[in-house]
């Protein structure tokens, strides 16, 4: 799929060329994402830094050994009807190797087809759940999805040393030539021009499906990912979403469309699943209109009333609190209805006592599409590595392990001492039905300390093993 021009990091419009590697399927409804690790727009802000004939060095290195059909056809060269298929592959190889060959082949530009080998370079990214529903490791687009340490991602600490380089390289204090940023992508090619992505491995994501766990991880430091709501989804069915959430209607035949308490609410559909997007839920809080008297609406306003023994009551309002002003009567913002006074001196208004208690009619907020789906307890949808989350979990039970391991000495303490106490009586001024007894005893409690002492050896495993992968959350 050829996506859309954008502008880059300097200004120029960027394209992303046809990935080579090019793999349909889905996660939870949404269409798989080719993430990039060195980003897209590195790449091309690199290649941009060298001459032409620098480039074309570059872009015929970037053509695989292993190329193959499939892998031309994705990239936008299609096979001929008739054509010997490992005949065409290497007239096409020997012709995209030659930087002197700008031509074109059965209607498709060789230099687009070098492109997209450059930009989509195999070693260079992983197939993973859509880039709308995953939060990277950072808010940056232009940053390094180190995520791909997870992944299995074939020579990653290479190619993590060589991308830190390059953005070394790019870096505006740098004073790297166009022979640096050379050398440095050839080297990055020599690590990823030969490994195809592996095909997409479900049981290596996990879906966050509880609000409070997204909301924890966002706002903790652990992970690091402030921007993991933005990511986030409240998740419904379509098809049956009216039985579930009363306040939810579809407003279309393909249930592709729906309101919150009569407002249009933003929502996604992908296959039965709709797609709430976390922080656009929290703007969405249809208003009502509720009759308050000016007194309560006043107070609600933060505008301070001045009672007179004349029976009259005076405050002063700002002027985004001011509708309009009459000769007479004036009208309050966000608030149906005419307040009479009796007189004014700039902004500050003297009315009778008694309309303090005339009722007006306010609009005031509802309650949020957010708060509402949060009550009814309905699922969200948001993806992370499940080496990372398996990692995170662990650091979030780190507080209670450490609690069990203080218990578990306690109680190796205790049965120490009962086992000692039993063991050193004197066999010799105890009845045979006590002997009996205090044998029992002491064999029980050794059993005890024996547990404890293996719980308490499990517990400090696993707490140095915890401590020890922390490192690996901000690797």
């Amino acid at each position: 799929m050829r996506l859309l021009g954008r502008e880059g990091p300097t200004g120029r419009l960027q394209r992303r060329e046809q990935n080579p590697y090019a793999a349909s399927g889905e996660a939870g409804g949404w269409e798989l994402t080719a993430h990039h690790i060195i980003a897209h727009s590195k790449l091309v802000d690199a290649l941009a830094r060298l001459d032409p004939a620098q480039q074309q060095q570059v872009l015929t290195q970037a053509i695989p050994d292993g190329l193959d059909a499939r892998m031309l056809e994705n990239a936008g060269l299609k096979l001929p009807e008739g054509q010997n298929g490992p005949q065409y592959v290497a007239e096409a190889k020997d012709r995209l190797r030659d930087p002197v060959d700008q031509g074109v082949m059965h209607g498709a530009r060789l230099a687009d087809i070098r492109q997209s080998f450059f930009e989509w370079q195999g070693g260079n990214q992983f197939l993973g759940p859509n880039t709308s529903i995953r939060a990277e490791p950072s808010s940056a687009k232009d940053a390094m999805d180190t995520d791909a340490r997870f992944m299995g991602v074939e020579n990653y600490g290479q190619l993590k040393t060589l991308g830190d380089q390059l953005y070394g390289h790019l870096a505006p204090s740098s004073e790297a030539t166009s022979d640096d940023v050379l050398q440095t992508l050839l080297a990055i090619l020599q690590v990823t021009r030969e490994t195809r992505p592996s095909d997409f491995d479900p049981s290596q994501w996990h879906e966050l499906t509880s609000l409070r766990e997204v909301e924890e991880l966002a706002a903790g430091d652990l992970l690091g990912r402030q921007h993991l709501t933005k990511y986030a989804f409240f998740k419904f069915g379509i098809n049956d979403v009216d039985q579930h959430y009363d306040q939810i209607r579809p407003t279309n035949a393909g249930r592709s469309e729906f309101t919150f308490a009569g407002v249009e609410m933003p929502a996604t559909v992908k296959g039965t699943s709709g797609f709430i997007p976390l922080e656009d839920a929290k703007t969405v809080a249809p208003t009502q209109e509720v009759k308050r008297p000016l007194a309560q609406v006043l107070r609600d306003l933060g505008v301070p009333v001045t009672r007179s023994n004349d029976g009259t009551a005076s405050f002063t309002l700002g002027e985004r609190q001011l509708a309009f002003v009459a000769k007479d009567f004036l009208r309050l913002e966000g608030v149906k209805g005419r307040v009479p006074y009796r007189s004014k001196q700039d902004t500050t208004f003297t009315v009778d006592t008694q309309q303090l208690q005339d009722e007006l009619t306010q609009e005031v907020p509802g309650e949020s599409l957010y708060k509402y789906c949060e009550q009814m307890g309905m699922p969200t949808s948001s993806y992370l590595p499940k080496q990372l989350y398996d990692l995170l979990r662990d650091q979030r039970r780190l507080p209670n392990l450490q609690e069990s391991l203080v218990r578990a000495r306690i109680d190796i303490e205790k049965f120490q001492n009962e086992v000692n106490r039993l063991s050193g009586r004197d066999l010799r001024s105890e009845t045979d039905r006590t002997r009996k007894r205090n044998g029992k005893r002491l064999s029980l409690y050794q059993r005890k300390l024996e547990r404890a002492i293996a719980y308490e050896a499990s517990l400090r495993g696993d707490i140095v093993r915890i401590r020890a992968a922390k490192a690996q959350l901000k690797a």
